[in-house]
C-alpha cells in the first residue's frame, strides 16, 4: 500500500491523513483570519472619511482644506486646494505646502504632490489615490513667516 491511502492493511490511519487534517485546519484558520481582515477593513473605510471640507485651527492660522471632485476618484487627478488666513481673516502668502496621501489600513503606496499659490492665499494641487478606501492625506504647511507646521484629514476614494 502507498503512504497516500488513508488506511494501512489492518485498518488504521496512517500518518498522510493526520497531516491532510492539519493543513485544512490552518488554511481554514489562515482564510477565516483573512475574512475578519477584510470586514474589518471595509467597516473602517465605509464611514471614517471626513467631509469634502475640513476646517483645521491652529494659532493665528486658519485653514479651509477642500477636495473639489468628492469622494476622489482612484488614479485621476483631484483637484485639493487648502485656504490660509490669519487671526484676522487676510491671506497667508508664499506659504511651501507638501501633502502626503497614504491609504489606511493596506499596504499601498504613498503618493506625494505640491500645492501652488494661485491667488493670495490659496494654494492647489492634485493628489492621486491608488486604490479605493479610506486615505489619510497629511499636509506640512512651510509659512513664509514662522514655523512649519502639519495638519491631517481623512478622504475616501472610490472607483
Amino acid at each position: 500500500m502507498s503512504k497516500t491511502e488513508l488506511t494501512n492493511t489492518t485498518g488504521q490511519k496512517t500518518a498522510g491523513s493526520s497531516n491532510r487534517w492539519k493543513y485544512m485546519l490552518w488554511a481554514a484558520a489562515i482564510l477565516l483570519i483573512a475574512i475578519v481582515i477584510y470586514l474589518t477593513t471595509l467597516s473602517l473605510s465605509a464611514g471614517a472619511a471626513d467631509s469634502a471640507t475640513t476646517l483645521h485651527d491652529r494659532p493665528d492660522v486658519q485653514i479651509e482644506w477642500s477636495i473639489e471632485q468628492y469622494p476622489a476618484v482612484v488614479l485621476q487627478p483631484n483637484p485639493f486646494v487648502l485656504v490660509l488666513r490669519d487671526d484676522f481673516g487676510e491671506p497667508l502668502t508664499d506659504s511651501v505646502i507638501n501633502v502626503k496621501l497614504e491609504m489606511l489600513n493596506m499596504l499601498c503606496g504613498d503618493y506625494l504632490f505640491d500645492l501652488q499659490e494661485t491667488s493670495p492665499g490659496q494654494y492647489e494641487g492634485d493628489g492621486m489615490p491608488l486604490m479605493a478606501g479610506l486615505w489619510r492625506a497629511t499636509a506640512v504647511i512651510e509659512p513664509a513667516n514662522g514655523d512649519p507646521f502639519t495638519i491631517s484629514r481623512t478622504l475616501k476614494a472610490i472607483y
